[in-house]
């Protein structure tokens, strides 16, 4: 028995009720997140929390939400592709605002905000930013199941939700561009089944100016051209199945150069491209780029011949990039097995699949073999398997009796995940160096001042709080590498904890920061390196840097380097 849940067209009815109904259930979800009420451990004890959640979760959230800000005062416009923020990135010079569609459009949420030195209306917006991707993606997901004519389409969502695990909810409290993304990636795949040219161009133009990641559109209009061969549709002969796919591979390709052509800043984006997607992940597997891809990488970079590559280990590309291990596959990931399953269910019940059906399996399995090497790619499996699953042939039930068992069965679950996803992300303060960024707020020595961020990872909150200030590198140490360098090479050797390579001694290491990083001060927290941090201390304590913010009990610490003699 063959299916293609294309060929029932649309669902019958008017579609704007569900899609309200989705994006406002959506909206909750997300705000529930956001605010995040539960039990906070207290000194043994577990104390009723009605919003735990005071800030964004640590990361480039609040990179987003400045960025937002400052186009609004228009000073990124100003600075064009010359991000000077971060000194010693490959931004600086060669800048491209890889999320420049999502942080236009974040610019309205910024308003919570009296001006750029209000920091809780900042956080307001970027938590109500948040809510509404966590609606959007919802929203986006209905459309592509409904455009593809999968009937009850809302009740597939309540599956994603469920079956998407605390991972996924966690990942979408975040208030960030990967909501886009997977968001214009599965209407893509819907567009590209009903053949919907004029919307691919749109979409594809939308997603190269949202989003990084935006090759996946022209992948999955490949992977159909390829299937055009193997799989036609039925009743279509493989010649007239090529030149469909081809004319709508062609439609999204025009719209990925309109897009790259309207972006501020073409030729630095094209740069990014290629040091986000093939350097950043050759390097978080392997700890080096491959010699065969170098010298493609230094012509597109720039380096000058024999320019050497430093080697990085796995561990400095932030959690996202490592693999999340048998415990948490089994733990948050268990869809992995369990949609297989019950596809293997079907067809031993002679439920054959169609022929979308296959390609969004495909494409899920994909996801699925980056999920293992990459715990960022939940968040495109789960929604792949749930939209792979929506269009596999279920038999026919009789809906109206099961129906609200279903659905109290599913909103239970998705309390349940909802909840789990809460639990980790746990107490969420203002801001993990807020009491610092509240001090750099107040210091008026610290306008266009330097401060060498000892690790990549602290820039996004230094960036919100003192966006008037300059430093070393954020979001990600390639950046810093793909500069090329001597001072981005040390700045990596420091961040390995490779001091005694950079500098013999402590003064040494002062007169390098100061006189050939240019920096004033020095910000260290001890997540990045107990080893360097307790070594700084000690330096402050010989009278080698001077203490500008004691926060020790932060697990940070922002020091003032003595002016040269």
């Amino acid at each position: 028995m063959s299916h293609d849940a294309t060929t029932a067209g649309m669902a019958r009815g008017p579609l704007w009720p569900q899609a309200v109904a989705v994006f406002l259930a959506g909206l909750v979800l997300g705000a529930f997140l956001q605010i995040n009420p539960g039990y906070v451990s207290a000194g043994g004890d577990s104390q009723w929390m009605w919003q735990r959640s005071r800030g964004l979760p640590p990361g480039d959230g609040y990179y987003h939400i400045r960025m937002a800000c400052l186009y609004r005062t228009g000073e990124i416009q100003a600075a064009g592709g010359n991000f000077h923020w971060t000194r010693e990135s490959l931004w600086n010079g060669g800048f491209a605002d890889k999320d420049y569609l999502y942080h236009l459009a974040l610019v309205p949420f910024t308003f919570l905000a009296r001006d750029g030195g209000d920091y809780d209306g900042l956080i307001a917006g970027a938590k109500l930013s948040a809510a509404a991707g966590t609606a959007l993606l919802a929203l986006a997901f209905w459309g592509a199941l409904a455009l593809l004519g999968v009937p009850r389409p809302w009740l597939w969502v309540a599956v994603l939700a469920a079956a998407g695990g605390r991972m996924l909810l966690a990942r979408a409290s975040e208030p960030r561009s990967w909501v886009l993304g997977v968001a214009f990636c599965l209407l893509g795949h819907a567009l590209l089944a009903r053949r919907m040219r004029a919307w691919l161009f749109v979409l594809a133009t939308a997603y190269v100016l949202a989003y990084t990641g935006s090759h996946l559109l022209p992948a999955l209009a490949g992977l159909r051209l390829v299937a055009a061969l193997a799989l036609p549709p039925s009743g279509q002969s493989r010649a007239v199945a090529l030149r469909h796919e081809a004319l709508s591979l062609a439609a999204v390709l025009a719209g990925f150069a309109a897009g790259w052509l309207l972006h501020p800043q073409p030729e630095n984006l094209a740069r990014l491209w290629w040091v986000q997607n093939v350097l950043v992940p050759q390097a978080a597997n392997y700890g080096h780029v491959p010699q065969a891809l170098r010298p493609l990488s230094e012509a597109i970079l720039g380096w000058a011949p024999g320019t050497p590559w430093p080697s990085m280990t796995p561990a400095l590309f932030g959690g996202e990039m490592r693999p999340p291990g048998l415990a948490r596959l089994a733990a948050d990931f268990w869809y992995v097995a369990a949609a297989p399953l019950a596809m293997g269910a079907m067809l031993a019940l002679r439920r054959r699949p169609g022929r979308e059906a296959v390609l969004a399996t495909v494409v899920a399995a994909g996801f699925t073999m980056l999920l293992v090497r990459h715990e960022r790619f939940a968040e495109y499996a789960a929604p792949w398997w749930a939209l792979a699953l929506a269009l596999w042939p279920w038999p026919r039930l009789a809906w109206r009796p099961v129906l609200p068992a279903a659905v109290v069965l599913l909103a239970a679950a998705v309390a349940v995940q909802a909840a789990r996803a809460g639990n980790a992300l746990g107490y969420l303060g203002p801001g993990v160096f807020r009491p610092c960024g509240d001090w750099m707020a107040g210091q008026p020595e610290l306008r266009d001042a330097v401060v060498y961020n000892h690790s990549w990872d602290a820039f996004s909150e230094l960036f919100f709080y003192r966006p008037d200030a300059s430093y070393m590198v954020g979001l990600d140490p390639m950046f810093a590498v793909a500069r090329g360098t001597e001072n981005s090479r040390r700045w990596l050797l420091l961040m390995q904890g490779r001091a005694g390579e950079v500098a013999p001694d402590g003064p040494g290491l002062v007169r390098v920061l100061r006189d050939d990083f240019g920096a004033q001060y020095l910000f260290v927290h001890r997540l990045t390196s107990q080893r360097f941090f307790d070594q700084t201390l000690q330096m402050a304590r010989s009278g080698q840097l001077e203490v500008a913010f004691d926060g020790r009990g932060q697990g940070c610490m922002l020091y003032r380097l003595p002016r040269a003699p």
